[in-house]
């Protein structure tokens, strides 16, 4: 009877079950565990049901503590992220602060330089006579600009620190006193004439560039100094104490011819803005009295910069001479801007690897250097810049691993994270290292940034 009862006491109850709400015929997934068995252990006060129920605690605590944990990662890296962005427009600020004191620098020191010269400007068809009262008792230097057909005369009573002439037609200028640096400058400049009435008055160093149909007068041969132009067409050297009739008193250069048209065929080309450039170098001769004649030569700068020539370095060739220094100005400009960087000067180290690249003929090695100025853009806050130089750099060499690292950070900082992602990936890809942390942070980072701007547009 007992064990009749019990029966149909188990069907009531399993009716019961049946007959109930559906929240009832579905077990919760943790319970399960503990239900299936209770006809065998009903004793609550059981060794085994303590044991489940203890197992069952601590895995609930073990995932509820791994939630904890991921979400404390992801509140970590989002502060993470809040305060590298916050550092970032700092540094930025920080960087435009600097440039802009350093322009003011520059335009102080601009101002400066111009204060120390007596500016002759945009007259036309002027003759007059230039004395030592208008150089403030020769304590200036002096500049013509912009003159056309005009006739100066130095007399000489002035003596002018340096002088300068830009952009001048059709004017001649007489120097009858002392220059006190024997230096002058002529760029941009096009049918003019300029007489040294002594050797006394004749510049040692005369630097011509940019020119068209330039003569200078010297008394003789040996007065002439040293010459140095580029891009210049038509330059003629006269010497007024030889008699003309052997022809010999007129001396034409005509080095430059050649680099004369190419100038003028990269300007036309900028104006119609097809887009070409070059970072070559410019070709500058130096013409020189040697040797009892006048004698045109290639000019050759080391990494010091200094004018030579191949004749001086007693090289085989002009062309070995001129190999052998471009790779020491390649390297030592590379050199240079390093220091730089490490430095922080990073606008200096631009400037460098700019003149390193002017000597390097590599694609890999071009490649490298275009990566370096887009480390400094970047240190710089100039993200567009750096990202057009690290492009370069990839484009140059795809498996530079710096390059593609430094696309993704610009990209990164430009806040175009898929992008930035991928680039990454690539620069992960073609590390050589099993790991590099540098790369691996920057992915995750990238990843939850892109995370957080989609979940942020979303919203």
């Amino acid at each position: 009877r007992r064990k009749t009862k019990k029966t149909m006491g188990e069907e009531e109850e399993d009716q019961a079950k049946e007959g109930g709400g559906g929240g009832k015929e579905e077990e919760n997934e943790e319970n399960e565990t503990f239900n299936k068995n209770d006809d065998e252990n009903d004793d609550r006060s059981s060794k085994e049901y303590h044991e489940k129920w203890s197992k069952f605690t601590e895995e609930e605590m073990q995932k509820i503590q791994l939630e904890e944990a991921e979400l404390k990662r992801e509140m970590e890296k989002l502060s993470v992220a809040n305060e590298l962005e916050k550092k970032t427009k700092k540094a930025q600020e920080e960087k435009k602060q600097m440039l802009r004191e350093a322009k003011e620098r520059w335009e102080h020191s601009e101002e400066k330089e111009m204060s120390r010269r007596v500016t002759i400007e945009k007259e036309t068809e002027v003759t007059r006579a230039i004395r030592a009262e208008e150089l403030e008792q020769n304590s200036k230097s002096l500049h013509f600009r912009e003159v056309a057909k005009c006739s100066y005369e130095i007399k000489k009573c002035a003596k002018p620190i340096k002088i300068f002439i830009e952009s001048a037609k059709d004017t001649t200028i007489s120097c009858a006193g002392t220059v006190k640096t024997s230096t002058m400058e002529i760029w941009n400049c096009s049918n003019c004439e300029i007489t040294f009435e002594s050797g006394a008055a004749s510049t040692k160093t005369t630097q011509i560039d940019e020119c068209e149909n330039v003569t200078l007068l010297f008394p003789s041969r040996d007065t002439i100094g040293s010459i140095y132009h580029a891009t210049t067409s038509g330059l003629s050297l006269v010497f007024t104490d030889e008699s003309m009739l052997d022809g010999k008193n007129i001396h034409v250069v005509d080095a430059d011819d050649n680099d004369f048209r190419e100038l003028q065929k990269k300007e036309e080309n900028e104006e119609n803005n097809d887009g070409s450039s070059s970072n070559s170098r410019v070709r500058q001769h130096v013409t020189r009295f040697v040797n009892g004649k006048i004698l045109t030569e290639r000019v050759i700068r080391g990494k010091d910069e200094f004018p030579t020539t191949a004749r001086e370095l007693n090289a085989n060739s002009v062309e070995e001479a001129e190999a052998k220094a471009k790779e020491e100005r390649r390297a030592a400009n590379k050199a240079k801007g390093n220091e730089a960087f490490k430095a922080g000067d990073y606008g200096s180290a631009i400037a460098h690897y700019e003149l390193s690249l002017q000597d390097t003929e590599l694609d890999s090695d071009k490649s490298i250097v275009h990566s370096n100025r887009a480390a400094c853009f970047l240190k710089l806050g100039r993200l567009e810049e750096a990202l057009k130089e690290a492009e370069r750099s990839v484009s140059l060499d795809e498996k530079n691993v710096k390059g593609n690292f430094r696309v993704g950070l610009a990209l990164h900082a430009l806040k175009r994270y898929g992008e930035a992602v991928k680039a990454l990936e690539k620069a992960q890809s073609l590390e050589k290292k099993k790991q590099n942390k540098d790369i691996e942070n920057a992915i995750r980072m990238a990843e939850f940034m892109g995370r957080k701007q989609a979940a942020e547009t979303s919203a």
